[in-house]
């Protein structure tokens, strides 16, 4: 009688656990490398390439320069059509060249501004005819003169 419940409990495990294992499994996407291996493999039919690739999708955004990759690796016209329309990531965004900041159009607007205002400020500054004393930065304030 012990066996046999230590037999059923097996059995019970078993049923538990063969679906998470035969059915849990997650896609993993194909990245260019490997599949380039197995086009060169040889060993799996165009076929089952294609089912493989609608079945678990791409890694890799298929642009030109992998389709290349592909065809130098000796993929058919059927593969690379499937490569182009399986499941893959959206196309990388183009990558902008930075600029330093001194090339940026409001660094040279706000240092015109800084430069145009000191000027502006030096040449009010002065006095007006000859002889005439400078005027002070804050004319209300104590320190200035009256």
């Amino acid at each position: 009688m012990k066996a046999l419940s230590l037999f059923l409990a097996f059995l019970l495990l078993v049923n538990l656990c063969v679906p998470v294992v035969l059915f849990g499994q997650e896609k993993k996407p194909y990245k260019i490398e490997e599949l380039e291996k197995l086009i060169k493999s040889g060993v799996i039919s165009d076929e089952r390439i294609i089912e493989l690739l609608y079945e678990n999708g791409l890694s890799f955004y298929p642009d030109d320069e992998a389709i290349a990759r592909l065809k130098r690796a000796g993929a058919s016209d059927k593969v690379i059509e499937a490569v182009r329309t399986a499941e893959h990531p959206p196309k990388p965004a183009p990558v902008r060249e930075k600029k330093p900041i001194y090339k940026k159009w409001w660094f040279i607007g706000a240092a015109a501004l800084v430069v145009g205002g000191t000027v502006a400020l030096v040449a009010t500054r002065g006095g007006g005819e000859k002889g005439e004393e400078p005027l002070p930065y804050f004319p209300n304030h104590p320190s200035g003169k009256k």
